[in-house]
């Protein structure tokens, strides 16, 4: 069939030197968003309610590393040439995102769905901490399970919603998730839903090019002639609980889905979910007409869940706040680490692994002796002023010896 997914990773990854698991994800992550509308309809079997095809991707990786605005900004173009009125509002108000959903739901009962598009991800996670958005979180952890009524007052407007359900694309620097989230997002609900994908800035291309019309359209066609063929088949079933079937459900329980470590659990726990999500979705770009998800689309699906859980230990560990009073001394380090590992010699200057890291000069100093005394790193100082006032031409290098 129409194999949208296999062909747009391969095209895209042509025109960016973006990792190639980001153009996978995002593809995904906008294919399943359209799935929740009311005319292509998936609802899943195994949950209650049945699920929907409705996933939270965030791209995550270095600043400046890999391509993830562009990566979001290339399957963004994907779906709004297929269905533009699914975007939802960027304002980040929780007014304006109910009365979105509101609308459509009077305008043809059981279709409000909708899609946050996050270039980045960090202005979502910062609005949400200011005084008139703090309740979007909320709304959106509620609305990720899809329940078959959702009741909520908003400066006195009261919203009644039939079956709602929320994707959400986006990227994020990995140094900026730590400031910008609490315990409760990891341990509460709000980003176990989602997976984080990271990626590593790979050989960079001579220059990277735009893709021509003719490419876009040409995927936008893909997808949408792929969704046509599963309406059409959905409408002859009389539209029924999507499920796997016997050797793919065989194959799909054997994924592990704990972990010791109660934050790594807390996020894990829903990986059978993200499986069935992205199984379907890769069943409907094979075959939109097979009855069920085989086994073939489950081994691709394992693949980025499993790729998911390998890189979640180091994300957790990087970002998810403790609560301990030297938590602040233990990231930094690792933070100026990461950067110096990534970054061209030229750009390890003092100045610049500040700038980059957002750090003041009080807690620069005091990271920088941390990675010091441990090994990690040596300071190479270069030409004249390099006192304490003047480090412009103080460099830092990653050793790599811990002792």
């Amino acid at each position: 069939m129409s194999e949208f997914l296999r062909r747009y990773e391969t095209s895209m990854s042509t025109f960016t030197d973006a990792p190639t698991v980001f153009h996978t994800a995002s593809a995904v992550c906008i294919f399943g968003a359209l799935l929740t509308r009311h005319k292509y309809r998936c609802r899943l079997q195994g949950g209650v309610p049945a699920r929907w095809t409705n996933i939270w991707v965030v791209l995550e990786g270095a600043t400046g590393g890999p391509k993830k605005s562009t990566a979001v900004n290339m399957a963004a173009d994907i779906l709004r040439r297929v269905d533009e009125s699914i975007e939802g509002p960027n304002d980040g108000s929780p007014e304006g995102f109910m009365r979105q959903m509101h609308r459509m739901d009077q305008s043809q009962p059981g279709n409000a769905t909708s899609i946050f598009i996050v270039e980045e991800f960090a202005t979502l996670l910062s609005n949400m901490q200011k005084t008139y958005a703090q309740a979007l979180k909320h709304l959106l952890t509620n609305l990720y399970d899809g329940p078959p009524k959702y009741l909520c007052i908003l400066a006195k407007q009261q919203y009644e919603i039939r079956n709602p359900r929320v994707s959400l694309l986006g990227g994020v620097a990995t140094e900026l998730l730590p400031g910008m989230t609490v315990s409760m997002d990891w341990l509460g609900g709000f980003l176990n839903r989602a997976l984080i994908i990271h990626g590593e800035a790979g050989k960079e291309l001579p220059r990277g090019l735009t893709p021509t019309e003719k490419v876009m359209a040409g995927h936008a066609d893909n997808l949408f002639e792929c969704l046509r063929y599963w309406r059409n088949a959905q409408v002859r079933r009389k539209r029924p609980l999507y499920d796997f079937d016997a050797k793919a459900l065989k194959l799909a329980l054997s994924l592990p889905k704990s972990h010791d470590d109660q934050v790594l659990n807390s996020m894990m726990v829903r990986s059978r979910v993200h499986l069935m999500k992205v199984a379907a979705v890769e069943q409907i770009d094979e075959d939109p007409e097979a009855p069920a998800i085989g086994v073939k689309a489950v081994e691709r699906s394992m693949k980025l869940i499993a790729y998911w859980q390998k890189t979640l230990p180091d994300l957790v560990h990087t970002c998810f706040v403790r609560g301990r009073e030297d938590f602040e001394g233990d990231r930094l380090p690792k933070r100026i680490l990461r950067y110096l590992k990534s970054a061209p010699k030229k750009e390890a200057c003092w100045p610049a692994v500040m700038k980059s890291c957002a750090l003041s000069v009080d807690h620069m100093w005091k990271a920088v002796q941390a990675l010091i005394d441990s090994g990690e790193v040596k300071v190479d100082e270069r030409g004249e002023g390099t006192d304490s006032t003047d480090k412009s031409q103080t460099f830092l290098v990653h050793v790599g010896v811990s002792t």
